[in-house]
C-alpha cells in the first residue's frame, strides 16, 4: 500500500483524519480508540464481545512484532511497541483490522 492509501484506510477505520505514518501521537490515538472500541467491560451474558476485543489486541501486537521483526512475530515481545515507528504501527494496525492490501 502507498502511504496515501494507508492514511486513507486508517482514517476510514477510525473516522478521523491525520498523518498516521509520520505522527506517533496520531497512531497512539488510533491504538487507544480501537482498544476502547473493541474491549468492553466483562458481560456474563455476552462474553464473546470481550473476547473479540482481546483477539484484536493480540492480533495487533502480533502484527506489530512481525512488522518490526521482533522475535519472528511473537506477540508481547518486550519493547516492540516502545520502539515501533508510526509507519510500523500503521501497517500493523491495518493488517490487524484486515485492511492491508
Amino acid at each position: 500500500m502507498t502511504p496515501e492509501q494507508q492514511n486513507i484506510a486508517i482514517a476510514e477505520a477510525c473516522g478521523c483524519d491525520a498523518d498516521y505514518l509520520n505522527d506517533l501521537n496520531a497512531m497512539h490515538a488510533v491504538e487507544e480508540a480501537w482498544k476502547d472500541k473493541t474491549i468492553s467491560k466483562p458481560d456474563p451474558q455476552n462474553p464473546s464481545v470481550m473476547l473479540r476485543g482481546l483477539s484484536f489486541v493480540l492480533q495487533y501486537h502480533r502484527q506489530l512484532a512481525l512488522v518490526t521483526g521482533a522475535q519472528n512475530g511473537v506477540a508481547f515481545y518486550p519493547d516492540i511497541q516502545w520502539h515501533a515507528t508510526a509507519a510500523q504501527r500503521a501497517e500493523a494496525f491495518l493488517r490487524a483490522v484486515g485492511k492491508w492490501e
